[in-house]
């Protein structure tokens, strides 16, 4: 690797500990998820920022429903832990943004640290709102909006694996 990779790979783990301390900051003695920990930047025209985690509203869980059931269905994050797909990082960003008063999210970026996708909800959910770049600060996938639908790119191979969103 060169000088370059160095300082990009360095940047982007800067990225990454501040859009976790400022989910963290927001927190509000909720937990986070014991099987991934996802955080989000929505990052709006504007110059605003928004963070989101994948928060669980239920204490006391000690290994992942997900895990014990041998399942990839999102289900047992509601039954269980209390996370439906509307408290997923990228939708929570989202919320917040809402919750401030800002109606349109059109042309934004959406960061995401601790995970290699979006899931189909969160994707559609972007889609539906009018996010424009979409980023996996884990993986290093890229996806981009054209039209309809996003296209996905690896745009920084030196950070990570190629992953489907």
């Amino acid at each position: 690797m060169n000088s370059t990779t160095y300082i990009a790979i360095a940047f982007v783990a800067a990225v990454r500990n501040f859009i976790i301390s400022e989910c963290y900051e927001m927190a509000d003695g909720w937990l986070p998820c014991i099987k991934a920990k996802v955080y989000a930047a929505l990052i709006l025209p504007n110059g605003k920022i928004y963070y989101g985690a994948n928060w669980m509203t239920v204490g006391g869980i000690e290994i992942c429903p997900r895990v014990a059931m041998n399942t990839t269905s999102y289900a047992p994050c509601a039954e269980v832990c209390g996370q439906g797909t509307e408290f997923h990082a990228e939708r929570n960003a989202m919320w917040n943004a809402f919750y401030s008063n800002e109606t349109d999210l059109t042309g934004s970026t959406m960061l995401i640290v601790g995970h290699v996708y979006c899931c189909e909800t969160c994707t559609q959910a972007m889609l539906e709102n009018g996010i424009e770049v979409a980023s996996s600060l884990h993986s290093g996938v890229y996806i981009e909006r054209q039209g309809a639908e996003f296209v996905e790119f690896n745009k920084r191979p030196e950070l990570g694996t190629y992953k489907m969103l």
